[in-house]
């Protein structure tokens, strides 16, 4: 994420609920991207990452978003969004 956009929705969006510490509400300042041909590799990546993620103490997988279902998204874009701590900190990463 750009600094700009980072400290837009740290400042404007996280701010107004969370105050001076807004900045800990997000989740997306480091994100990577990895695409697949299909469903069952999609699925296989997910239990790869969640196995990773219990196996190195690192608090596991924090959230999920499973954005398949067509009537929530529109015009067709589809993923799945895991959120979790990087390795050796409390830096929530998204992978999409």
């Amino acid at each position: 994420k750009k600094i700009e956009r980072a400290f837009y929705k740290a400042f404007y969006v996280y701010g107004a609920t969370h105050g001076d510490q807004g900045f800990q509400q997000m989740t997306d300042v480091c994100r990577c991207s990895l695409v697949f041909e299909d469903f069952e590799n999609l699925y296989r990546c997910y239990t790869v990452i969640e196995t990773l993620a219990q196996q190195n103490n690192i608090g596991g997988i924090l959230r999920v978003k499973d954005r398949f279902h067509p009537q929530h998204v529109p015009f067709g874009y589809r993923d799945v969004l895991i959120n979790m701590y990087c390795p050796e900190s409390r830096i929530v990463a998204e992978i999409q």
